[in-house]
């Protein structure tokens, strides 16, 4: 029997769009949340991006709530205020994996990343790398390795209304590096520059040894124009597929894509989905 499952992926961007990432804000958080939870039809996986679950930033600005004294994080504020809005749909709750990025060591930081999932919690978690998720970063110069924001491919492997297993990869590939040249024709410098190529073809290659023959999606922002060469990359390696084509998207009746991500006014297509050939 096939599953039917949904996903979302979402940079929420530390919930901080309206302080220009500078302070997480509670209307943000509720706001994400409440957009989340009042879909039509809820989603059975959110793969989020840009989450700072312990630095001062998640602990600043209207976004500061206390628990015995301590900071509550942005991601279980999150958590609660959708489990609030699914309850009211008389909806299962969710339940959460939070994936350490970058700034998780040592002491108090300005600002922390990672990346989660939040799944319903009637469908069963298999197995995930929430511990020690893949470092994907490539760091060209030694020297300043150290100071290279870190990141990563998170998985798990959820069991969907107990039918076969689904793998779900979610990443944020790194900024275009702004000391290498671009070396592609006509995207720009997004997705073009060899920092990226490396940092995608770590993914393609743990996602192999990952899921094997087993269904797969691979999700998250990856800094990437569709046709660059890291998008032709993923497409191109025999293990995704575009998740989204034209066709499909004009079968199924959805709107015209939008360009999700703005940057300076711009827009830009950088977040994708992709999946194996055994998903339709």
């Amino acid at each position: 029997m096939c599953a039917s499952f949904r996903i979302v992926t979402w940079n929420v961007r530390y919930f901080s769009h309206r302080a220009a990432g500078l302070v997480a804000t509670d209307k943000n958080i509720r706001m994400a949340a409440e957009a989340l939870g009042t879909m039509p039809h809820l989603p059975d996986i959110i793969a989020l991006q840009e989450i700072d679950n312990g630095g001062i930033r998640t602990a600043l600005g209207r976004a500061v709530r206390r628990r015995r004294g301590h900071a509550i994080p942005q991601l279980d504020r999150m958590l609660g205020c959708l489990n609030e809005v699914v309850a009211e749909r008389q909806e299962p709750p969710y339940s959460v994996l939070f994936f350490p990025a970058h700034g998780h060591q040592g002491g108090m930081r300005w600002m922390t990343s990672g990346l989660a999932m939040l799944y319903r919690s009637k469908h069963q978690l298999l197995n995930h790398n929430g511990p020690s998720p893949v470092d994907i970063t490539h760091r060209r110069l030694r020297y300043w390795a150290r100071f290279k924001q870190k990141r990563i491919c998170a998985w798990a492997c959820f069991a969907l209304d107990g039918h076969r297993p689904v793998h779900l990869f979610n990443t944020h590939v790194s900024l275009p590096a702004f000391f290498l040249r671009a070396t592609g024709n006509g995207t720009g410098r997004f997705g073009e520059v060899e920092n990226q190529v490396k940092e995608v073809d770590r993914i393609l290659s743990f996602a192999r040894t990952r899921c094997g023959s087993e269904p797969a999606v691979l999700v998250g922002d990856f800094n990437a124009m569709p046709g660059s060469i890291t998008y032709e990359r993923i497409v191109g390696s025999g293990l995704f597929r575009e998740a989204f084509s034209p066709n499909t998207v004009a079968s199924v009746g959805l709107p015209p894509s939008e360009p999700p991500a703005g940057l300076f006014g711009l827009r830009y297509r950088l977040d994708h989905m992709f999946c194996t050939q055994r998903i339709q």
